[in-house]
């Protein structure tokens, strides 16, 4: 192989691995906000269980 095709290679493999920590960052994002939304609901819930028209919505 030329020292070319080696760069190239390693310029695609390190495009590759910013792209993937882009994408696992957006991803712990959005499962962070699903579990806050979980244990705010949660909460909710338990602290104004009388509320049986939004939890019969559910």
């Amino acid at each position: 192989m030329t020292d070319e095709k080696v760069a190239s290679i390693y310029m695609d493999v390190e495009s590759g691995k910013a792209t993937l920590k882009k994408i696992l960052t957006i991803i712990s994002y959005v499962v962070i906000a699903l579990i806050a939304l979980f244990v705010v609901t949660f909460l909710v819930h338990l602290a104004f269980p009388d509320i049986e028209w939004l939890w019969n919505r559910m």
